[in-house]
């Protein structure tokens, strides 16, 4: 047998033998190593492998900040002897390349390897799978979703991409239907193998791997396509991407959703109150349900209303829809406020696109529509920033004041092209041609001292980025 069958023989084992409740999932119930294991992706793997009754290790670079859950071991630094002799599964993150110490050491070991999102695709693949995807919001619309599933007693498996605050990760083990954030990175969400699936909309993101605007669309396209004739499409009715997508779908049922009347599943926007809307979801121009919720802004009533469709396809009734969602409290780095002394209130958002910027702006205004609004943004990406300057540049001069970081550079190699720094200048500066007050600082302790120099009394903070802006002022 050549190397190739005998992996291959060994992955369909694999899946032949471990199971949980008739339902196959990689690595359940074995002992599970994950390299870079403090991935978003990856954390919530380990919480549901830790469902299973698996032993799950984990090398990541970075220290955890969080308290691991019990059965969790982590290693820092990547080492050929964080992998166990006798695992029975390694799984990378996306990050990590062929050539890692760690991977070639399972190989050697003859322990079958899987990136992230195979071993999602492995799951999908065996059970009903909800898939959520689009530019902003999968994470927000993943947690909401996979509450009110709970709430409904239905034992979904959670695979989010992030958690609600204090927890380690955002995965839940369950018997029930796997409720997943579906990321378009390098095409990945293409791996899944949905029942049903959202489209939250579509943005120029990702330039790396989508150079062209048809590119990326195309990827969409497919990812509407893996759907099969009996499975169910919610897209977003004022996205005209995605509504031209959906009509390339193989799903004999497309919904759309929004907060116009004309949409199948409208928003109705009713008493603001700290931020957070009193919301009424109306199926075809009849009230479903109404709620009160408890995260702030526009776009959670948007979530909210995606994901009152979505329950209500799998049988949830409108009142425990209503109750899911006024109990759903949010989740890390989404507009999530911290406790501060003195007189100033800090808030942090995941925000790094234009558009989502722009939101997270709007709604402090509408939390603290009196305050003046200190932004420290944290560019993610010199290509990113480098392609969305114009707009960024835009939605950020809405602050009061701006602090521009250093641009985080994340997957990219800081060879190269203009300097984090260069590009972060020529972003401050565009700013400044937006008649708003704008200030370049460089790491966090420069930031911070910049900050605490210009802030006053009954300031709102606001934290922008995705990368490690979030350990600002701590």
């Amino acid at each position: 047998m050549s190397s190739t069958d005998a992996t291959i023989d060994r992955s369909a084992k694999l899946d032949r033998e471990i199971t949980v409740d008739g339902e196959a999932i990689p690595g359940a119930g074995g002992r599970v190593h994950l390299v870079g294991g403090l991935g978003a992706g990856l954390r919530a793997a380990g919480e549901v492998l830790l469902g299973t009754g698996a032993q799950v290790t984990a090398s990541d670079r970075s220290n955890c900040d969080t308290p691991l859950p019990d059965g969790f071991r982590l290693s820092t630094g990547h080492a050929a002897e964080n992998v166990p002799c006798d695992g029975t599964l390694v799984i990378r993150s996306d990050a990590i390349d062929d050539d890692n110490v760690e991977i070639r050491r399972a190989r050697a070991l003859d322990i079958p390897v899987l990136s992230y999102f195979d071993w999602l695709g492995r799951i999908s693949a065996d059970r009903p799978t909800t898939a959520i995807a689009g530019t902003h919001g999968k994470s927000t619309t993943t947690a909401m979703l996979g509450r009110i599933m709970r709430f409904a007693g239905l034992d979904p498996l959670i695979v989010c991409g992030a958690a609600a605050p204090d927890r380690f990760s955002g995965g839940r083990s369950g018997a029930g239907e796997l409720i997943v954030e579906a990321c378009e990175y390098r095409r990945n969400f293409l791996k899944l193998r949905p029942s049903a699936a959202a489209i939250l909309g579509i943005e120029d993101d990702h330039f790396d791997c989508y150079p062209t605007r048809d590119l990326l669309e195309e990827s969409f396209e497919s990812f509407a396509k893996t759907l099969p004739e009996s499975g169910r499409l919610l897209v977003r009715h004022s996205c005209e991407t995605s509504l031209r997508i959906a009509r390339s779908a193989s799903a004999a049922c497309v919904d759309t959703f929004g907060f116009s009347r004309s949409a199948d599943w409208s928003g109705r926007l009713g008493r603001l109150r700290g931020g957070c809307y009193d919301l009424t979801v109306c199926r075809r121009g009849r009230p479903f349900c109404t709620t009160s919720l408890r995260v702030p802004g526009r776009h959670h009533a948007l979530a909210a209303t995606a994901v009152a469709a979505m329950a209500a396809d799998r049988g949830v009734s409108a009142a425990a829809i209503a109750r899911g969602l006024a109990a759903f409290t949010g989740i890390e780095r989404r507009m999530q406020r911290r406790v501060s002394g003195g007189s100033v209130e800090i808030y942090d958002d995941y925000a790094h696109h234009p558009s989502a910027v722009a939101v997270a702006i709007d709604t402090i205004r509408k939390i603290c529509p009196t305050r003046r609004l200190v932004c420290v943004f944290q560019p993610h990406r010199r290509l990113r920033t480098e392609r969305l300057m114009e707009k960024l540049a835009q939605s950020l001069a809405a602050a009061d004041l701006t602090v521009v970081t250093d641009v985080y550079l994340a997957r990219e190699e800081a060879t190269g092209g203009d300097s984090p720094a260069e590009v972060a200048d020529r972003l401050a500066r565009l700013i400044g041609q937006q008649h708003c007050n704008v200030v370049r600082s460089s790491g966090r302790r420069e930031t911070e001292r910049r900050v605490l120099h210009r802030i006053r009394p009954k300031d709102v903070l606001l934290l922008l980025g995705a990368g490690d802006v979030d350990r600002y002022f701590r």
